[in-house]
């Protein structure tokens, strides 16, 4: 599918019972019931705007325009290969992911921009740092709810790159441009994800934050950090740019980051409460070691 550069769609679902998604890959039945997908290949999009339509109401507490709906996002990738989405402008999400990629193999997003996360204040910031805007995981049900798929397949050969993540006009700067914050030992690691040459413009959280990934390459980007005086979304406990921190859950292990690259990065950090790069782990001894990390030829 291919948009004017003009063109925009606009999300226009408000109902508390459907996904509140323009794009997804599988099938619901007529009662909107989940079922088992099978697998979708070569998915195309490119060009125009896909608006969310998740700006706040005057409150700040819900959706303006979408009042029952819980996230709103643009494309749930579940189960898919071979899928190329470039020159788009993502706008005004509402708490969740524009893009969620799970089980997915060959994904490539370029040359595109994710301008805006709507929060509403109600949230508490264990619920804030888990909204990743991009977010690249393995298939679950309980990752990717709109499916019955529960194999754990990972998701790999997923490149993001040339790409700006910022604020919008009506919607603040996003919480985390890219990553995952959950990643369990009886799944299958993320691996061969790229993600270069792109604008991290004052994320309220990361630009870039994983757990349980392997062979992760994160280069040439740049990352912008600004005062909380200059900022819509901020964190007073502070920020970590790149975030390859594993930690213990009280329900699931998880796993370690392993095969990461972090290399000719920029970081221009005006807040003291910001880190660019953590890489660590929990004190959870089953974690082991955090090994096989490059960190390299980055300005800060």
């Amino acid at each position: 599918l291919e948009m004017n550069e003009k063109a925009t769609i606009i999300n226009g679902i408000n109902n508390k019972n459907q996904p509140y998604l323009v794009f997804k890959t599988g099938l619901f039945t007529d009662e909107c019931a989940k079922v088992e997908w099978g697998p979708t290949e070569d998915i195309s999009y490119s060009g125009g705007t896909i608006d969310m339509n998740g700006a706040l109401n005057e409150e700040g507490t819900k959706a303006k325009n979408l009042p029952l709906i819980n996230s709103s996002g643009a494309f749930a990738i579940g189960n898919s290969n071979n899928v190329t989405i470039k020159n788009v402008t993502f706008k005004d999400s509402y708490q969740g992911h524009a893009i969620q990629i799970a089980g997915s193999k060959n994904v490539l997003v370029d040359n595109s921009r994710f301008l805006g996360q709507a929060l509403p204040k109600t949230m508490k910031d264990g619920q804030i740092i888990s909204k990743e805007s991009i977010q690249i995981e393995p298939l679950t049900r309980k990752g990717f709810p709109y499916a019955l798929n529960d194999d754990g397949k990972k998701s790999e050969n997923v490149t993001i790159q040339n790409s700006y993540f910022g604020k919008s006009d009506k919607s603040g700067e996003l919480v985390t441009a890219i990553g995952t914050h959950y990643q369990t030992l009886s799944t299958q690691n993320p691996s061969n994800i790229k993600i270069l040459n792109n604008h991290f413009d004052n994320m309220m959280y990361a630009g870039v934050r994983f757990t349980g990934f392997t062979d992760v390459l994160i280069k040439g980007n740049r990352f912008d950090k600004k005062v909380k005086g200059e900022s819509v979304h901020y964190r007073e406990s502070g920020a970590a740019l790149v975030n390859a921190y594993s930690y213990k859950n009280t329900k699931d292990l998880l796993d370690l980051n392993k095969q990461v690259v972090i290399a000719e990065n920029i970081f221009n950090i005006a807040d003291p409460k910001t880190k660019a790069i953590r890489v660590a782990k929990d004190s959870a001894e089953y974690l082991g070691k955090v090994s096989d990390i490059t960190v390299t030829k980055n300005v800060i």
